[in-house]
C-alpha cells in the first residue's frame, strides 16, 4: 500500500481504534506474501505463531502465512469469516 493511501485511510476512517497493533507494508518496506512481513509482525508483538490467526482474501497470502505456522482464514464474506473464527475458538 502506498504511503499516501494509508495516510488517507487513517484520516478518513475510525476503525483503527479496534486494533492493538499492526504492520503497514509501506512503513516497513515489505509486502505480502514475503515471509519477512509476517515475521516482522510476529516479532514486533511477540506473537506465538500457533496462537495467531491471519485473515486475508488472497490465497497466496494465506498460504504464505500458513507455511510459517500461523493459523489462517481465507476471507470470503463476513459470515464465513465469523464462523471460521468460531471454529478456531477465537470468538
Amino acid at each position: 500500500m502506498h504511503v499516501a493511501v494509508i495516510e488517507h485511510l487513517v484520516r478518513t476512517n475510525t476503525f483503527w481504534d479496534l486494533f492493538e497493533g499492526g504492520i503497514i507494508s509501506c512503513h516497513v518496506h515489505l509486502i505480502k506474501p514475503e515471509p519477512a512481513i509476517y515475521n516482522a509482525l510476529l516479532e514486533k508483538y511477540a506473537l506465538d505463531k500457533a496462537q495467531t490467526v491471519f485473515i486475508d482474501d488472497t490465497e497466496v497470502n494465506v498460504t504464505a502465512a500458513a507455511q510459517l505456522g500461523v493459523q489462517t482464514i481465507r476471507f470470503e464474506n463476513p459470515a464465513q469469516c465469523k464462523q471460521a473464527l468460531k471454529t478456531l475458538g477465537v470468538i
